[in-house]
Order: C-alpha cells, then structure tokens, then sequence
C-alpha cells in the first residue's frame, strides 16, 4: 500500500490552548465563573469577561452567544458583550 501521509493530513490543524480572536467575533461558549461579579467565558487558557448582563440573572454554567470588544493577543484576554443566553435544556 502506498501512503501518502502529507495527502492524509492535509487540512488538519491542532487547536491551541490560548485562541486569538478579533473584535467583532461572534462566539459560543459557557460561562464558567465570575471575577467579581462579572461573568466570565474561558476557552482553553483565554478569558473573556461578558458586559452587557444585566437583567439575565445567574450565568455560571450557562452557554451564552456574545460578541468580543476587545482582545489582548499578548494576554489572551478580552471583553465580550453579550448578546444572547440559550435557554436551559430539560
């Protein structure tokens, strides 16, 4: 059998543990703690902090549709305000 293994992975890509991502990015992710009080998104080591809360009670534990702000790629920290909080399943 004659394998090429560069045709095999070709495409393939390994995730990273601290994404990068622009403003204007959309995502969904669960909210996995506050700092403080405001509620924080964390995807591998990148935190994102989530403005825009108000009036949605508790989010720890909850998958949540936001828009990133700003974002330190040095860091790998930034602000996301939320748009949207899916609603909990049965």
């Amino acid at each position: 059998m004659n394998l090429n293994l560069g045709k095999f992975l070709a495409g393939w890509t390994f995730r990273t543990s601290k994404p990068v991502y622009e403003a204007g990015e959309e995502l969904t992710a669960f909210v996995t703690g506050t700092s403080g009080s405001t509620p924080v998104v964390r995807i591998g080591d990148t935190i994102i902090t989530l403005t825009g809360t108000e009036g949605h009670g508790r989010l720890v534990d909850r998958r949540v549709r936001f828009r990133v702000t700003e974002f330190d790629s040095q860091n790998h920290e930034g602000t996301g305000e939320l748009l949207s909080v899916f609603e909990e399943e049965e």
